[in-house]
């Protein structure tokens, strides 16, 4: 097998992958290939076919069995596989075969289930795994970007609406998952017709890609503060899925309904679907689990913090209390200062003076102009400007008054 004849038959898969550029965010549920793509172009040319059929496999290497079983002639070359892995927001998975005549002139091709993310709101987007972000695109674009890439040397005769469009919408309830937070899904099937050369010999093909678009609800963190807001931001999700047939220039109308049937031959194997459903069930019940205690942990930690917050709410009033009463307390030593020197002043202009008892701390109001002043136990005073000993004179218990500030 020549690589250097770069058709959609002898490209490796690996290369296929690597063309393709997408990975998918959300994983197949086994057995959904979706047939309606696969009806025969309608066609009033004779059909033809490819003689005796045998039954070959496509296998998953994650559960090492066969998957899937499919028809082709008993002569042709087939490569298929399941595809598994880490994709957007779980695991990815899609199946990818081809199968080509012995001289390669003949092929039919599922290319690698491609899927992407757009949302108008950025914060909207998943912010880990492998997420491939691209606005919605029409089928028909999509179906040019992938012809370009694979086959950048073919040229494209006509770009329109598949004839299978009508199967595809009335099947779409039937291979399309509902999602919990779905509220729009569209499908659309277009269909490419080019031609190219093959090793110096004339080809044509037929390139039809089936893209489905989903509008999707998500609870976004809208959240400019430290108090977390959520708030439903649409979400766009587009998944397309790639079939390639070609054959020599002349024969892809007469052979077209032989292939389709290949196609159409996919079968899904009892035991696979079985153990594949039962591993997929366990994990969501895992994942459903995990959601649980992360969001039982994710209320702790907001309980936790709201707390944090009431009791920094309640220090602050309590040192805006404390400040207050403290600015209270000196406004009120200000003004007893002012009162107690405004007494002061008073008493000076009056010519009189604040004394205390030594003995008693019995405070009292005489005049300044003595030198001498004593009060006795019963709160008389005297005063005088020479010395005198009030105890000898009056017969009574006199102590000597000092003069004191208010």
């Amino acid at each position: 097998m020549s690589l250097s004849k770069q058709t959609f038959a002898t490209l490796p898969l690996a290369a296929l992958l690597l063309a393709t550029g997408f990975s998918a965010s959300n994983r197949a549920t086994p057995g959904q290939l979706p047939s309606d793509v696969f009806a025969p172009a309608n066609t009033n040319a004779p059909q033809q076919d490819f003689g005796p059929a045998k039954t070959v496999p496509i296998i998953d290497p994650m559960f090492n069995m066969v998957a899937y079983t499919m028809q082709i002639p008993a002569n042709w070359e087939f490569e298929g596989v399941v595809l598994e892995g880490p994709g957007c927001q779980g695991h990815y998975t899609s199946v990818a075969y081809r199968a080509y005549s012995p001289d390669q002139r003949y092929s039919v091709q599922l290319v690698p289930r491609a899927g992407f993310l757009w949302a108008d709101d950025p914060r909207t987007l998943p912010k880990f795994g492998n997420c491939k972000f691209l606005p919605p695109i029409s089928a028909g674009d999509y179906s040019q970007f992938v012809v370009f890439h694979m086959r950048p040397d073919a040229v494209i005769d006509s770009v329109g609406p598949s004839p299978d469009q009508a199967i595809a919408e009335a099947n779409l309830s039937k291979v399309e998952f509902t999602f919990f937070n779905q509220v729009g899904i569209q499908v659309e099937v277009s269909r490419v017709h080019l031609h190219f050369n093959l090793d110096g010999q004339p080809e044509e093909g037929v390139l039809q890609a089936r893209m489905v678009r989903r509008e999707l609800m998500v609870m976004t963190n809208v959240s400019r503060t430290a108090m977390v807001a959520y708030r439903k931001e649409p979400e766009y999700s587009s998944n397309a899925i790639v079939t390639a047939f070609h054959a020599p220039a002349g024969q892809l109308d007469s052979h077209f309904a032989a292939m389709a049937a290949m196609i159409q031959s996919v079968r899904i194997d009892p035991e696979y679907n079985q153990t594949s459903n039962a591993y997929w069930q366990n994990q969501t019940n895992m994942a459903i689990a995990a959601s649980w205690a992360s969001f039982n942990t994710m209320m702790q930690a907001s309980q936790q913090q709201f707390q944090v917050m009431t009791q920094n709410a309640q220090n602050f009033i309590q040192n805006m209390n404390a400040q207050g009463q403290a600015r209270h307390d000196q406004f009120m030593a200000q003004m007893d200062r002012q009162d107690r020197h405004t007494k002061d002043v008073t008493d000076w202009i009056l010519n009189q003076q604040l004394y205390q008892n030594t003995s008693t701390g019995q405070t009292f109001t005489a005049s300044n102009q003595y030198k001498y002043t004593y009060q006795n136990q019963n709160g008389a005073y005297v005063q005088s400007n020479v010395t005198i000993d009030p105890n000898v004179l009056y017969h009574a218990d006199w102590t000597s008054a000092v003069p004191i500030h208010h």
